[in-house]
């Protein structure tokens, strides 16, 4: 496990907390002016209960208690620290509380971490830990880079904790099926194969990426590789994209949107993570179970690759497989997506009417590919090479990626 102390700039909103003083001395301020000018005392709840002076001084002065505890509370946040820390054996960050305070927590016991969605189109971290929440907004980091930067070390040395306890306790957000049940696509069945399509579409976009690839010397498998292993990336976030058009759903409630500095545009959340590799169907469960079946016997840590994509998200590593040199693609991931994607989607959807079965023919297609080059390329570098273009470029916003 890293064990380098990394602290990142976490500074809360002086302005939100100090509209919140403002809102909590509001009824304090109210009683008081109702205690006041009301010396017969105050009927309430439509006459059904008459306050006399002295029930509304009372509560006047109940407020006030109130109001100044809060106004510590949050005087207290803004003099806590200005940083939040992954330390070597701990994380240190503020609580999801209104009384305020820090937690000083074990990785062991953080229980999950994920990025949600937050009020005024912010973002936010949520970590849940055996002594409490807490939540870390967007806003509060200094950039997305440093919040992501945050959010994936954070997954990484909870990961480094739970591989050397238990090998199945993993991050929910990128919990990969385990080697044994990566699985090969089911063969038909009593005459009925329900993927069917996907399986001849497959076979179709194999054909079409061959030729283009062509270099008149034969085809460079690991840039055919590349190229499936982007386009099934890119296919698992077209999908959700589209089931949200069918629907009328907006985008932010589909994804978490994540924006740079520089301009850029990454979606994260839950259900693309599904369909990329926490399913028994996705990118990944169709890549693993091919590659196992051709003796790949040490799979890629694939959370591990969710985090270098994460951390690198709007900086020049990003979308640039990790991959000995003889081992590179002709291009970057990228610049398959733009140039194959639009052309390859009619025969995908000639194939695959349901969006749903668009990952998982071109899981199918890397399955091909696989059995095709098992006698050049290892198992497990083909597996590699899927799966560092396939993470990155479910993340890209393909209309405005440079």
């Amino acid at each position: 496990m890293n064990r380098e102390i990394r602290d990142y700039r976490y500074t809360h909103s002086t302005t939100s907390i100090i509209k919140m003083i403002v809102v909590v001395w509001i009824f304090p301020l109210a009683t008081y002016w109702g205690a006041s000018r009301n010396p017969q005392g105050k009927s309430v709840l439509g006459g059904l209960v008459h306050l006399p002076q002295g029930a509304l001084w009372a509560l006047c002065g109940l407020t006030v208690f109130l109001a100044v505890l809060c106004t510590v509370f949050a005087v207290r946040r803004l003099r806590g620290p200005s940083f939040v820390q992954l330390a070597g054996e701990h994380v240190e960050i503020p609580k999801a509380s209104i009384l305020g305070g820090w937690l000083s927590v074990p990785y062991e016991d953080v229980t999950g971490v994920e990025i949600r969605p937050a009020p005024n189109n912010d973002k936010m971290i949520v970590v849940n830990t055996k002594a409490g929440q807490s939540r870390l907004m967007l806003s509060a980091f200094d950039g997305s880079t440093q919040f992501l930067a945050f959010f994936a070390e954070l997954q990484e040395r909870m990961e480094g904790v739970c591989q050397t306890s238990s090998a199945s306790a993993r991050p929910a957000q990128h919990t990969a099926p385990a080697p044994s049940s990566a699985p090969e696509v089911p063969t038909q069945s009593q005459g009925t194969d329900p993927l069917a399509g996907a399986k001849r579409g497959a076979q179709e976009v194999v054909q079409a990426l061959v030729g283009k690839l062509n270099t008149g010397n034969g085809v460079h498998v690991e840039s055919l590789l590349c190229a499936l292993g982007s386009l099934a990336g890119y296919a698992c976030q077209a999908r959700l994209r589209a089931q949200a058009l069918e629907k009328g759903t907006p985008e932010n409630k589909v994804f978490v949107i994540v924006e740079t500095t520089n301009g850029g545009k990454y979606y994260f959340g839950d259900p693309l993570n599904k369909a990329l590799a926490e399913s028994k169907y996705s990118v990944w469960g169709l890549a693993a179970g091919a590659a196992q079946h051709h003796g790949c016997a040490d799979l890629p840590d694939v959370a591990e690759i969710f985090g270098h994509v994460s951390k690198t998200v709007g900086n020049a590593d990003f979308g640039h497989p990790r991959l000995p040199e003889r081992h590179q693609p002709a291009l970057k991931p990228v610049s398959y997506v733009q140039a194959y994607w639009a052309a390859l989607l009619p025969t995908v959807k000639r194939c695959c009417p349901k969006p749903s079965e668009w990952p998982i023919l071109y899981g199918i297609a890397i399955q091909q590919v696989m059995g095709m080059s098992k006698q050049i390329l290892p198992a497990d570098m083909a597996l590699r090479i899927v799966m560092e273009s396939a993470v990155p470029m479910s993340k890209i916003d393909l209309e405005s990626y440079r």
